[in-house]
């Protein structure tokens, strides 16, 4: 080797041995870390991970339309890290989603802002989240792809059962814009009745009636617990489901197959209306969930504090009395009060709990459960339902049938006094209005229909009709959706 490669090589070797080892150029933050399911401190969100996750959806996620109408899923388990960095990444979803609505959940996921990173021993880890995300609007259940298609036809939804004339053109408009919320979303209930009452003003009958059909029947797969009377769907959340809603929309129902002229149709309609706002009052399923942040976590609280309790007494108290086979079935289900209550429910009526105070405590949760899902029960709600009865009666009967059902309810001993003050009022407005109610035909136009067409000479008629229902019985209660 001559003198020129022998300094070519040194100079190789002082080089190498002067850069940096392969180890040492790889930032730390790119070596894979070990990822942990379950730790001391685990991440959360700045304000908290149900606001935030909301936030992101609303202003983000785009339910893919072939996703919905193969499927209308409207809340799923997701998970995914939480880096030490605080950033989102690796999002998994159910594989029973539909491809394009996996693919959309793992793209719009990790455009979270950061979290609060987990800790372990002092130092920031990487951590897995495990959370069920609602897919669409929590309060109307409306999927967020459509929501600014709701927003734009409020102008028709939201004007009650006095609405100012429409010409033919203008209705037809109309129609055509809210058949693009219920072509997808019949179970929305502004839309629905709207659309079917504007059919029926420009005599489309049948198209009414299809209309309104079809949301019944699809608002009720919303709410199980009403066929299959089960403790567990009873006590889950239904986005976009309130029971005054489901009484108004099989009422609209009744009243469009009666415009129609399907008597008999009609007439089990009515009665259907009249047994779920009668099944409403016994079961308490007339509320709205609850949606304020500060007010969900005392009640977190609570039911925590509540199940602790619980918990003591079934595994030292009370609890005692249980054999190996019923401990396990107690221990082996995720200690959740959906899953709980239940069973504590069966242990009671079958006597192998016996304590007064277990079976109190079960009641309290059970409650508090129930709440959570379909929202405090508003007496001023029951004391409508009671009036919605009476409505539904005078359709169907007429107003002598009425007064007597008003009666019928009054000699109830288990009447509370709201409600019985509320039916008292309305009995004197039944019989001071008893002539202009007793035109059946005449009091179905309004609720049937949207409203007379530009130029009807029999406007103010329908305008009449429309006060003296609106003065007797409580169509603004039934037309405001929560």
């Amino acid at each position: 080797m001559n003198t020129k490669q022998t300094l070519s090589a040194l100079s190789l070797f002082l080089a190498l041995m002067a850069m940096p080892s392969l180890a040492q150029t790889i930032k730390t933050a790119d070596i894979p870390q070990k990822v942990y399911d379950y730790v001391e401190f685990p991440p959360h969100f700045p304000s908290g991970v149900r606001k935030g996750m909301e936030t992101l959806f609303s202003q983000r996620f785009h339910y893919p339309e072939e996703a919905w109408k193969a499927a209308k899923v409207k809340e799923t388990e997701v998970s995914f890290i939480v880096r030490r960095d605080g950033t989102v990444t690796s999002v998994v979803t159910d594989e029973r989603l539909h491809p394009a609505l996996a693919d959309e959940l793992k793209a719009v996921i990790p455009r979270m802002p950061l979290w609060y990173p987990a800790y372990l021993n002092g130092q920031k880890i990487d951590a897995r989240v495990g959370m069920t995300v609602s897919l669409v609007d929590t309060k109307t259940g409306v999927p967020y792809h459509l929501k600014s298609l709701v927003k734009s036809i409020e102008g028709y939804t939201s004007v009650g059962y006095v609405p100012k004339p429409m010409s033919a053109s203008q209705l037809a408009t109309a129609i055509a814009e809210l058949n693009k919320v219920a072509s997808v979303y019949p179970e929305h209930k502004p839309t629905a009745v709207t659309l079917s009452r504007m059919q029926a003003s420009l005599g489309e009958t049948e198209a009414a009636v299809l209309t309104i059909d079809r949301s019944a029947r699809e608002y009720e797969l919303l709410n199980p617990w009403r066929t299959a009377q089960d403790m567990s769907a009873m006590l889950a959340y239904r986005p976009g489901y309130n029971g005054k809603d489901d009484v108004a929309i099989q009422l609209q129902r009744a009243v469009a197959f009666d415009w129609a002229g399907r008597e008999n149709t009609a007439r089990r309609a009515y009665d259907k209306a009249l047994q779920l706002a009668q099944l409403k009052v016994t079961t308490g399923d007339i509320g709205v969930p609850v949606f304020d942040e500060d007010e969900q976590t005392e009640r977190a609280f609570k039911r925590s504090s509540l199940m602790t309790d619980l918990f003591y007494r079934l595994d030292f108290m009370d609890g005692e009395q249980l054999d190996d086979a019923d401990k396990a079935r107690l221990v082996t289900i995720q200690r959740t009060p959906e899953n709980i209550v239940p069973i504590v429910d069966e242990f009671i009526k079958s006597g192998k709990l016996k304590d007064v105070k277990t079976a109190q405590l079960n009641e309290r949760i059970k409650k508090l459960v129930n709440e959570d899902a379909r929202g405090p029960v508003n007496k001023r709600d029951v004391q409508n339902l009671y009036a919605t009865q009476v409505l539904i009666v005078c359709l169907r009967d007429g107003q002598q049938s009425a007064l007597s059902y008003v009666d019928q309810l009054l000699r109830e001993d288990s009447l509370r006094a709201g409600a019985r003050k509320t039916l008292t009022a309305l009995r004197r407005q039944l019989v001071a209005h008893a002539q202009q109610l007793s035109n059946r035909r005449q009091l179905l136009r309004p609720l049937a229909c949207y409203a007379p067409l530009a130029d009807d000479v029999d406007t103010a008629d329908f305008h009449r009709a429309a006060e003296v229902l609106s003065a007797v019985f409580p169509l603004s209660w039934l037309n405001q959706t929560p």
